[in-house]
């Protein structure tokens, strides 16, 4: 076996994990017998959950790739990428043809050594449109691997750029690198050696102004004071970033990831850190944004200092959990999954799973079975050190591992889901690491397997009932939960565009997992256009809903020519929903209360307004629902969250 320089993070438990099949089995039997009598203690700064994996012992003796049968449900590709290990990737249509197309980085072979790696490299495969992949040579990138990179229009001019974080083995510097797409051709806008490496990027409007921003983690060898662990903060001012180390409030992590995400459905963009190296080790962190300050709400005690995780919405709540990876005080290795109970974390239950050291992205949220819920795929090596990928059933709310998937042996680094061939599936791209027994040799690679599982998906619908709200410039965007034939109306995600012609998208655009965004300091002046995508759980989207427009944002004109109705707060927290209206002394407002079933659940007029309604809702459960209300002069629609 050889191994590289590039494997020694992979392999730093060997030491200390078992060497044989035998030890492997003596260890299970051990981790089996201690927790039937000595479970150990999930804790955090807001709860204490004893946290037992049910009958491990069965559970990890089958963590394993069975052979492939004639039944499985993935098959690999010929026509696939070139081999990279420690790789990220993110698949988007920068072409504009129809399909995805893939952008990937990572450690890559020398010419002439495919078991070496001797080059950084970022490479853009273009798609056929059936799924063939070919390598655009035209496209030439700053090289990284450790690394994250995704596609992203940070200048809103309808093409999609490109951003990459990582370690160049050229210089061994830390690389961050931004590219602007000018008619497919990619320009250098900044390359630098001020980046991280072993970290992540995520990208999302944090400061609700309609643009993309960035924020960043990883190793910064200049950064003693934070650990070697840095938290940047990339504030995209109409296409021109400005960059901050915001470390001291948010500190970074390196062998973990970061991502922005609105845990609470309060219109902001909160933020995950995951259990790694750096100030914080061995606690997944949550971080809310309140008046503009992100302020630790909770940590989850996680026993692992290389851990990533994945977010979705596994039980079609409306709101986002996390799958996490951890490791016991036996290293053996799980995946705990955290329910998002509207805003705060709980553990619900442990998958046996793999080690993912050195990785990226090695676990994902996606439907591959297109039954209406998120399933769960990791990908790592075993005690072995034999790579191995596995796929979670999502049944009822219940993980099971599926054992026919046929994926070879490869994992440890990164995989993504992605529709290749248009059919309304998910496919997968695994890489990482396999060892080839036929040649006896252990290397990085990478597996592209088509789903061919046969379930049909449809698209969703498009959301209906869209209303504004307008205040001071601010517009808060609401619309009604769409409807699907595979997936609850409240697993949708929504992706809302706006922009200021007909069909624009060049102020906002991007996906959020709520029903309501707000965007702020809108010219008063400017008239805007916009619509909403539905999305589903296999990542299909809708058609774009009817299309609205909104002007005249100055208050003056807003509060004299047009009522304004708004709530006072939303989540609705002491059981009384407070409408406010600008009609002082109408006679009547009629409101309307849906769940999100379409069930009427209150149908009242009130009378002599006097600017504050008061509704009580004691008696409502907790959960998501739709007022509409109807005067005189406006009709409208508010989404409404009641937490009891």
């Amino acid at each position: 076996m050889r191994i590289t320089f590039t494997l020694l993070s992979a392999f730093c438990a060997i030491l200390i994990q078992a060497q044989t099949v035998q030890d492997a089995q003596k260890k299970i039997d051990k981790v089996y017998d201690n927790l039937n009598t000595s479970p150990y203690l999930l804790q955090t700064e807001q709860f204490k959950i004893d946290h037992l994996h049910s009958n491990p012992k069965k559970a990890l003796l089958n963590i394993q790739n069975p052979a492939r049968t004639e039944q499985n449900i993935f098959t690999p590709l010929e026509n696939k990428p070139g081999d990279y290990w420690y790789s990220s990737m993110d698949w988007a249509d920068y072409d504009q043809d129809g399909d995805l197309d893939l952008l990937i980085s990572g450690a890559h072979p020398r010419e002439g050594a495919p078991y070496d790696a001797g080059a950084s490299t970022t490479h853009v495969y273009d798609n056929d449109g059936n799924g063939n992949l070919s390598l655009n040579t035209d496209i030439i990138l700053q090289g990284v691997h450790a690394s994250d990179v995704h596609w992203l229009d940070f200048d809103y001019d309808g093409d999609l750029d490109i951003v990459m974080m990582g370690i160049d083995y050229d210089t061994a510097f830390n690389m961050s690198a931004l590219y602007e797409n000018n008619n497919g051709t990619f320009t250098a806008i900044e390359v630098g050696t001020n980046g991280a490496s072993w970290g992540g990027i995520s990208i999302g409007d944090y400061d609700n102004d309609g643009d993309l921003d960035m924020l960043m983690t990883g190793w910064n060898v200049d950064d003693i004071d934070n650990g070697y662990a840095s938290t940047f903060l990339w504030e995209n001012n109409d296409g021109t970033f400005v960059r901050n180390n915001i470390s001291a409030q948010v500190p970074g992590v390196f062998n973990g990831n970061i991502a922005w995400v609105d845990i609470d459905n309060d219109m902001d963009l909160d933020i995950v850190v995951s259990p790694a190296y750096g100030v914080d080790v061995q606690n997944l962190r949550i971080y809310k944004r309140e008046n503009d300050i992100y302020t630790l709400t909770q940590k989850v005690n996680n026993s692992s200092s290389y851990a990533m995780f994945a977010l979705g919405d596994y039980n079609n709540d409306g709101f986002v959990d996390i799958a996490v990876q951890t490791t016991d005080d036996d290293y053996n290795n799980f995946v705990d999954i955290l329910k998002n109970n509207q805003g705060d974390f709980e553990y619900v239950e442990s998958l046996p799973s793999v080690s993912s050291n050195g990785a990226v992205t090695p676990l994902a949220f996606g439907d591959y079975d297109n039954d209406g819920d998120l399933d769960l795929a990791v990908a790592g090596l075993d005690s072995d050190y034999i790579g191995v990928s596995l796929l979670y059933q999502n049944s009822d709310n219940q993980f099971t591992i599926v054992n026919d998937t046929g994926f070879d042996k490869v994992g440890g680094h990164s995989l993504s889901w992605a529709d290749i061939d248009g059919d309304l599936d998910l496919d997968i791209l695994i890489t990482g690491f396999i060892d080839d027994e036929d040649i006896g040799e252990f290397y990085g690679t990478s597996r592209l397997y088509k789903n061919d599982i046969g379930s049909a998906n449809t698209a969703p619908n498009p959301p209906t009932t869209l209303s504004t709200q307008r205040d001071n410039g601010s517009v808060v965007f609401n619309w009604a939960d769409a409807s699907d034939e595979q997936t609850p109306t409240e697993g949708l995600q929504y992706q809302l565009q706006v922009g200021k012609s007909p069909g624009g998208s060049d102020i906002a655009n991007y996906s959020i997992n709520n029903t309501s965004w707000v965007l702020n300091n809108l010219s008063p002046e400017t008239t805007y256009y916009w619509c909403v995508k539905s999305i589903d759980t296999s990542f299909v989207k809708s058609q774009c809903s009817e299309e609205q427009m909104i002007s005249n944002l100055s208050t003056e004109e807003v509060n004299l020519d047009k009522n304004v109705v708004r709530l006072v707060s939303n989540p609705v927290e002491n059981g009384i929903i407070h409408l406010v209206t600008s009609e002082w002394g109408h006679p009547e407002m009629q409101v309307k209360l849906y769940d999100m079933k379409g069930g009427l659940i209150l149908n009242k007029t009130f009378n002599d307004i006097r600017n504050i309604i008061d509704i009580p809702v004691h008696h409502l459960s907790t959960g998501k629902y739709i007022l509409q209300y109807q005067n005189q002069t406006d009709t409208g629609a508010l989404p409404i969250i009641i937490k009891q």
